[in-house]
């Protein structure tokens, strides 16, 4: 048996687990269209656009909704998605990072890269395997009707147009103080100058 035929071999088997690992259903809930909230089990599968989510009910009854049959799920009440209706790859569910009068949302998966040879092997000529976390982000503000995916790699130019009602912010990201790797400090940012400003409105009428 070569060497190459083994390092493919578990190259796949490591794949295998990682996919097995994600048929695992945790405890939670859908929310229909109606509005109406189903109790039971969730499993997801990681995907660039994720589209569907597998439901299983307390009799044990399987049931495969798309992003358009219902508004969102959860799992175990603690990871929250939502979903994204208005934009051209869509519906698609993404998470509830920051939840607040300018919501912060992430659809996020695996990309694994399995290198052979001795060119990228470790010290013991070992497969390496290089996974990483990608993530895309929007942004949906309780003041507009659409959401917005944020551009990273015109991050600069499209968060400073995002953010014009607030001059400070605007700054800072001009001047990347603030970049895209700080995207959730922003958003926390702009709600804690979002809530003041509407509440000194508020007083004043």
């Amino acid at each position: 048996m070569s060497r190459k035929f083994i390092l493919v071999f578990f190259a796949l088997l490591n794949l295998c687990i990682h996919c097995k690992a994600q048929l695992k259903y945790t405890k939670g809930y859908i929310i229909l269209l109606s509005g109406d909230t189903l109790f039971g089990s969730v499993r997801s599968v990681d995907s660039r656009i994720p589209v569907k989510v597998w439901f299983k009910e307390s009799e044990g009854k399987e049931k495969k909704y798309r992003a358009d049959k219902i508004k969102g799920y959860s799992i175990s009440g603690i990871l929250n998605y939502v979903t994204i209706r208005d934009l051209d790859e869509g519906p698609f569910f993404a998470r509830i990072i920051i939840n607040d009068n300018l919501m912060l949302l992430a659809s996020s998966w695996n990309c694994g890269r399995y290198y052979l040879g001795t060119n990228y092997s470790g010290p013991d000529n070992k497969i390496l395997n290089d996974a990483i976390r990608k993530s895309r982000f929007f942004l949906l503000h309780v003041n507009k009707n659409s959401t917005h995916k944020i551009n990273q790699l015109f991050f600069k130019e499209d968060m400073t147009e995002y953010f014009s009602d607030y001059s400070d912010l605007q700054r800072m990201i001009m001047n990347k103080e603030l970049r895209y790797a700080d995207i959730e400090i922003i958003v926390k940012k702009y709600n804690e100058w979002f809530s003041k400003s509407s509440s000194s409105k508020i007083q004043k009428d």
